[in-house]
């Protein structure tokens, strides 16, 4: 990563030249950081009376930076700056377990967008999955979808660009699959021109299992892979997706497909070599003059690792796969405790 980052929470015994924000009893904080006061000059240590929401009177508490643990100091360095542009995924960040952020984090966006700071949604789903989510969200403007493949203007409900998988490449990884991982079944995704195109309704060659949106039209496997999809998804219902991308991964390199997934039962997610979500973002950190180092990106899984490694400062979610916390620079709360917004609060 390029910038000033903030290292992943971690207990402190003493800190130098930074901010700690931290909660828990002021008596039981100051000793576990040995100072005397909440201002130490000794230890240029500042302690932020907390603001959040839910704080406990004379608690130290921060709506700054919640740690995982209450109690647990918790450092990050002043150099942190405010961010120019601010992406986001959807699923297992934004989103609580619901389809509609949360009030808190509505309130914030509703401040980075006003304060003229572009906010990009950047996920793995395609274009229809966007305005349901957009109508709680005033001023949303920019989405890169699926894993950026697809560029999407929300306000003109149209989209802007996409990278696709040949047809050739479709037929030879799709052979691939059945050589590796026997008994899954495809997923094709491609879009038309606006979210809700006819061209954009999922297809598939398998059943679709319960609980799954009734969309999906089924095709015989000729004819699923006879056009360019800007994704190709791959279901095993018995395996994990970690067991799933180590069978594939080596097949699907020789092909220059890049491989992912956001979900950990059973489902990997293709598309071009060098298409990422960090790709996509770069193109629209560029239209607004925005260097990697001003933008701050949240994620929760592996499809979001080159966007939170590109990022001048990425931050895991509390309820992030384990690889995502490795490369972060800083873990917040889970995306059912508004980790998104106690992180924005900082600057909006």
């Amino acid at each position: 990563m390029t910038g000033e980052h903030v290292p992943n929470p971690r207990p402190v015994e003493r800190v130098d030249q930074a901010d700690v924000f931290l909660a828990g009893e002021p008596e039981d904080v100051l000793h576990a950081l040995g100072l005397q006061a909440a201002h130490d000059e000794s230890a240029n240590v500042v302690l932020h009376p907390g603001q959040g929401k839910g704080a406990r009177p004379g608690a130290l508490t921060s709506r700054e930076f919640a740690p995982l643990r209450p109690g647990e100091p918790v450092a990050y360095p002043r150099g942190v700056r405010k961010p120019r542009l601010v992406a986001c995924d959807v699923d297992g960040t934004l989103l609580p377990d619901s389809p509609v952020p949360s009030q808190r984090t509505r309130a914030v966006i509703d401040r980075v967008l006003a304060d003229g700071t572009p906010f990009v949604l950047v996920t793995g789903r395609p274009p229809r999955w966007i305005p349901p989510i957009a109508a709680h969200l005033p001023g949303l403007a920019h989405a890169v979808c699926a894993n950026g493949a697809v560029r999407y203007d929300v306000r003109a409900d149209r989209v802007l660009w996409s990278r696709a998988l040949a047809p050739t490449t479709l037929r030879r990884l799709a052979a691939a699959v059945d050589a590796a991982l026997p008994d899954s079944w495809l997923i094709i995704e491609r879009v038309g021109e606006r979210a809700f195109d006819e061209a954009a309704l999922p297809r598939t060659e398998g059943s679709v299992p319960a609980g799954w949106s009734l969309d999906y039209i089924t095709e015989p496997r000729e004819r699923l892979l006879a056009e360019p999809a800007i994704k190709l998804l791959v279901r095993h219902p018995a395996m994990s997706s970690e067991r799933m991308l180590a069978a594939l991964r080596t097949s699907a390199s020789a092909l220059n497909v890049a491989l992912t997934f956001s979900n950990p039962n059973g489902l990997l997610e293709a598309a071009p070599a060098g298409v990422s979500k960090a790709s996509g973002l770069a193109e629209v950190a560029a239209e607004h003059g925005v260097s990697p180092a001003e933008v701050i990106a949240f994620g929760d899984m592996p499809n979001d690792l080159e966007m939170l490694r590109w990022a001048g400062h990425g931050v895991a979610m509390g309820n992030a796969h384990p690889l995502v916390r490795e490369v972060a620079d800083e873990v917040t709360a889970t995306n059912t405790d508004n980790g998104v917004a106690l992180v924005l609060e900082r600057w909006f």
